[in-house]
């Protein structure tokens, strides 16, 4: 069976979990070939109703509790540690647009991130952020470069973690917690985020690199199939911009707060978003 999980925190993102949810129903079977988990902190109670059969909570350590989406890298553990067989990890602000095969092959799909933003570029030194991850993960050098999505740069390994396809387990999300449990007691670490709020933002996910990094080689890695995980609230940067009908799956954070839904997908988005936005395709 496969499993499909997401996490939020915010009262605001009940909608666009009920959109996600609502898509995957659509194009999966849910029950007898798939099943969704999300999850919510437990210290922020917030009202599911309708979704409650697919909700649970998961504790987030006090000392992370005031640092941006770390939330996310519990819940991915909490998920991790739920199910056997293959995990789609997704962001709540995801659509799933048409069915998909989900691939067997290799054991962890993931795309580099979109945009640099605090990615190092590639063959530069290291910079300090990165290098105190590096150091405590121990992983090996050299690096592999990856190339960003949109803005083609290239940069040290880097991932976005909009989307990940999970088929061998190696508890990468359990090495992340752990992380970030040791690294929030480091004075170090604190003083990197303290005086950058890009480096706090961030963190998570840099520290959701560094575990998949140091669980998967190289050769265990690929990337999402073409469509899926499409940022669609960055359609104006990519160079070459695919078309709706080639879209499987987008992310689309504030898109449609200045755009419209387009017209073939006003049926699944709904009462959800801005019903009254439609375009022709």
């Amino acid at each position: 069976m496969i499993t499909f999980g997401f996490s939020f925190e915010h009262p605001h993102e009940v909608n666009q979990a009920k959109l996600l949810v609502r898509s995957l129903e659509t194009h999966f079977s849910i029950g007898p070939e798939a099943q969704i988990l999300f999850f919510t902190p437990t210290h922020l109670p917030i009202d599911v109703s309708g979704l409650d059969r697919y909700h649970r909570t998961v504790d987030v350590p006090a000392g992370a509790r005031t640092l941006p989406f770390a939330y996310k890298v519990y819940a991915a553990a909490a998920l991790e540690a739920m199910v056997e067989g293959p995990l789609v990890w997704l962001d709540v602000g995801s659509v799933i647009l048409q069915p998909f095969r989900i691939p067997s092959t290799p054991e962890i799909l993931i795309n580099p991130v979109d945009i640099r933003n605090i990615g190092d570029l590639y063959p530069r030194p290291r910079s300090a952020f990165w290098s105190l991850l590096k150091s405590y993960f121990d992983l090996p050098h050299p690096e592999a470069p990856v190339m960003t999505r949109v803005t083609r740069e290239e940069i040290y390994s880097y991932f976005n973690i909009g989307m990940i396809i999970i088929n061998q387990n190696r508890h990468c999300f359990a090495l992340a917690t752990q992380a970030l449990d040791n690294l929030l007691k480091q004075e170090s670490i604190h003083h990197l985020i303290d005086t950058s709020s890009r480096h706090a933002i961030f963190l998570h996910q840099a520290v959701m690199t560094c575990a998949i990094l140091k669980c998967y080689p190289t050769s265990s890695r690929g990337a999402l199939p073409v469509g899926l995980n499409y940022p669609l609230h960055l359609q104006e940067k990519i160079f070459s911009p695919l078309s709706l009908h080639q879209l499987l799956s987008i992310r689309y954070e504030d898109y449609f707060e200045t755009h419209e839904i387009p017209q073939p997908w006003q049926p699944l988005f709904g009462d959800l978003l801005d019903a009254s936005k439609t375009v022709s395709s």
